[in-house]
């Protein structure tokens, strides 16, 4: 057949391919068992939203703040992007008939230093509650731009 390979581990890629969801439940458990992580979780992942609080987050949007309500922010589209590698959401914009018509949220880069976790400016943003941090610039804290 095309695509056979005659090898030692023919059978198990075989089976990789028909069933990739199991293959990759057991290489994520695998990977969990060992005790060979190459870096530590760091706090920056800690600020993400795990799948539990970002389950709460659509409940309260669809109940409060989705189109169909007469009250809220009024939102359309919620766009996370999860990172696999700690099942977090580390950015989630929002697009609908509010201000500006777009919302970003973030963890990372200029955001990483934020004192409050991802859920916990969402749900402020949402309530209203007025956000006073402003995030450091990608060029180090002690360094200025050059004008030209």
């Amino acid at each position: 057949m095309l695509g056979m390979s005659t090898g030692a581990n023919a059978p198990e890629a075989i089976r990789a391919v028909r069933n990739p969801a199991k293959t990759l439940r057991k290489e994520l458990t695998n990977w969990n068992a060992s005790k060979e992580r190459t870096k530590p979780m760091t706090t920056r992942t800690e600020k993400g939203i795990n799948i539990e609080l970002f389950t709460e987050l659509c409940r309260h949007i669809n109940e409060h703040h989705s189109m169909g309500t007469f009250s809220g922010k009024k939102i359309k589209y919620m766009r996370p992007a999860f990172d696999f590698r700690t099942g977090r959401c580390f950015y989630i914009r929002f697009e609908g008939m509010f201000q500006s018509g777009n919302k970003d949220f973030y963890t990372v880069n200029e955001w990483r230093d934020h004192p409050k976790s991802l859920h916990a400016r969402v749900m402020d943003w949402l309530n209203d509650v007025p956000d006073t941090y402003e995030p450091r610039l990608s060029i180090g804290a002690d360094e200025t731009p050059n004008e030209a």
